[in-house]
């Protein structure tokens, strides 16, 4: 109850995360009309299977989760009472689900040991992929909620969100001790004195992305500050936008890729799609505790 505050406007974001996932799948799959087939046809040994079921079930798990919003606005009382008998259910549900699929992730790339470069491959890519995941998910919950409350007027939780991110030091910390482990294990770090692009870009991750964020949010005093909080998140999301680039497309097969403008294009417009989606539920739908902010009304 005491994270109640926040917690429509997170499933929220989920929920428009995974939609936008799924445009992305269809612009990128080259033959969407054949979703399909991944219901009729089952490949059980494909990890590209288990993602596919995964995503789709928790995006209903998503939706019924936010139905609640959509049936308090449109005053049904009876599909209302009906999803708050089975939230538990769903939310255990949401989390076996994202776990699944978001550590298979990391398990589709375990196939391409000659391909992605050897200081982001490892056996153990599932793991930190799911790692990773639930500290970038607890940051977005801050990046959400500042935005939120620098937009349309709504309080910022900070005593809320301090409490959610103590949380990321420790998942972190696992990670970074796991792949400094695996590293050394293997006798990967003496490909740092390599050099180069892939070496710059590792330290800048590892820093950046998981010493800074772990450093950021050990410390109350900085998780209760606006400022600090808010940058320890932009910090931890960062990377884990750098470490699945970096595993899965800059320097994939040796080389360093860069996106084309069209891949960007259809990323930033997107993303654009998502804000307006955020947007539009904030101004018309009951996703705050709080009364809409005179800001809201006014726009």
């Amino acid at each position: 109850k005491q994270f109640y505050p926040i917690a429509r406007p997170a499933i929220l974001t989920g929920f428009i995360s995974y939609i936008l996932a799924a445009f992305t799948l269809l612009v990128d799959l080259g033959q969407p009309q054949r979703i399909w087939h991944l219901i009729i046809y089952w490949n059980v040994h494909s990890p590209l299977f288990e993602i596919g079921w995964c995503v789709m079930a928790y995006t209903t798990v998503l939706a019924l989760e936010f139905s609640p919003v959509i049936f308090e606005w449109l005053g049904w009382k009876v599909p209302l009472k009906i999803i708050r008998a089975i939230t538990i259910p769903l939310i255990v549900a949401g989390i076996t689900l994202s776990t699944m699929h978001q550590s298979t992730l990391g398990t589709m790339l375990t196939i391409l040991p000659w391909r992605i470069h050897p200081l982001w491959y490892s056996p153990l890519l599932p793991l930190y992929f799911y790692l990773t995941a639930i500290a970038a998910g607890l940051a977005m919950t801050v990046f959400e909620s500042f935005h939120s409350a620098r937009t349309y007027g709504y309080p910022f939780e900070l005593g809320v969100l301090s409490k959610v991110t103590k949380v990321i030091p420790w998942v972190l910390g696992s990670y970074f001790v796991i792949r400094m482990a695996d590293m050394a294990i293997n006798g990967k770090f003496a490909l740092l004195l390599e050099g180069g692009a892939p070496t710059t870009m590792f330290i800048i991750e590892m820093v950046g992305g998981v010493l800074i964020p772990i450093a950021y949010f050990s410390d109350r005093r900085t998780r209760n500050d606006s400022n600090g909080i808010v940058w320890g998140a932009y910090f931890t999301m960062g990377g884990l936008i750098l470490y699945r680039l970096h595993t899965a497309l800059i320097f994939m097969d040796g080389a360093v890729y860069i996106p084309t403008w069209s891949e960007i294009a259809v990323t930033v417009g997107l993303t654009c799609l998502g804000v307006i989606m955020y947007d539009l539920a904030v101004r018309f739908l009951p996703m705050f505790p709080e009364p809409t902010p005179k800001a809201v009304k006014q726009l």
